[in-house]
């Protein structure tokens, strides 16, 4: 009866604790302490396989002066090449009384002398036809008998904690798809957000079009607009001569750089020729350079997109950041998006300048 008892005591507190917790490392603790108190044995460990690299002790009860091998790797080569193995995962018991008298691998009995083991019992925890890994009872002061009871009351926890880490691991794959998904709802959310912060930008910008025909108030406008957007080391709009050999800084926003304005740089042949014969040819161009700040280089990347005007391009806008923070398809899409507006805004203030010049030759020609 009191055998029957505690076998009945132990199956219900492992029961509770799969109904109570699905956390995979409480529940193997919970196990081996169980057992541990119930045989009055000196260790027992819950060892998980681990397909290629043998396994490792995942849970350990274990009383003094023995010491612990929680979180042990073995790698047992014999394990892996005996029959038994197989046998294990049929549902194979095995029950050593004295180690030193059984008639063991060397290999075999050299591993379980490692863990002081004087008795040994081994029971599989197999999930469906796989063997998860083993639990292991040992008795390290003296050889013991195994009992049947024992036996079969091990093997039944066996099936109770393959149902308990089944629960657990089919819980952590839950947790992991709910994290994922949580992920993903977070950055569509950002991704969101920002397109509407970028999408008052350009509103901004396309009014500052509508009210204003002064370039230099439209382009200086929107350069601050894009850096401080996209909290930019700098950012400029070079504008280009009639014959396309000479690009000069017109229009700059340089809050954490030093200023370029009015810096000519050469178009064909110059220190960027490649970027400009791509910003030429209508497309915008991502790289990275690096730039002299006293005694130190700086790494930056480089956004520079052509501001384009029926076939023609008028000139560039480059955004300038550290390495570290390259820019996303989003924030390309935008600095893309500001060009094209300030392409806009330059062809309407020259069109506008040139009108003006007209009235004005045409009133000198009246008072003639």
């Amino acid at each position: 009866m009191l055998k029957e008892a505690e076998r009945e005591r132990l199956l219900g507190a492992l029961l509770r604790r799969i109904r109570q917790d699905l956390d995979l490392q409480s529940i193997l603790q919970t196990t081996v302490a169980e057992v541990r108190e119930v045989f009055q044995v000196d260790r027992v460990m819950i060892y998980q396989l681990q397909e290629g690299v043998g396994g490792f002790v995942a849970a350990e009860s274990v009383a003094d002066p023995w010491p612990s091998h929680l979180g042990r790797y073995v790698w047992d080569e014999y394990f892996q090449r005996d029959p038994r193995y197989r046998k294990y995962q049929e549902g194979f018991v095995q029950a050593i009384a004295n180690v030193a008298t059984a008639n063991l691998d060397p290999c075999y009995r050299e591993l379980l002398e490692s863990f002081q083991a004087q008795a040994n019992l081994v029971i599989p925890i197999r999930q469906g036809e796989a063997l998860w890994g083993l639990l292991v009872v040992q008795h390290c002061q003296s050889s013991r008998p195994w009992q049947e009871w024992e036996i079969r009351l091990l093997q039944e926890l066996s099936d109770q904690l393959a149902i308990a880490l089944q629960q657990a691991q089919l819980y952590e794959q839950l947790q992991a798809l709910n994290q994922t998904l949580e992920e993903k709802v977070r950055q569509r959310t950002s991704e969101l957000q920002r397109s509407l912060q970028f999408e008052a930008l350009l509103k901004r910008i396309t009014d500052r079009l509508r009210d204003s025909l002064d370039e230099a108030e439209i382009l200086n406008t929107a350069l601050r607009e894009l850096g401080e957007n996209l909290n930019a080391d700098g950012c400029d709009i070079g504008l280009y001569n009639a014959d396309l050999t000479l690009s000069t800084i017109s229009y700059e926003y340089c809050p954490r750089s030093n200023s370029s304005l009015n810096i000519s740089i050469s178009i064909k042949g110059g220190p960027y020729d490649d970027v400009h014969q791509q910003l030429l040819a209508g497309q915008p161009c991502l790289f990275c350079f690096y730039c002299p700040e006293k005694t130190v280089e700086k790494r930056q990347v480089v956004m520079a997109c052509p501001l384009p005007d029926k076939g023609q391009v008028l000139g560039d806008l480059w955004i300038f950041r550290s390495a570290e923070r390259s820019f996303d398809q989003q924030e390309m899409q935008l600095i893309q998006q500001v060009a094209n507006q300030c392409a806009i805004g330059l062809r309407q203030a020259r069109l506008f300048r040139a009108a003006q010049e007209q009235v004005q030759a045409l009133e000198r020609l009246n008072r003639l």
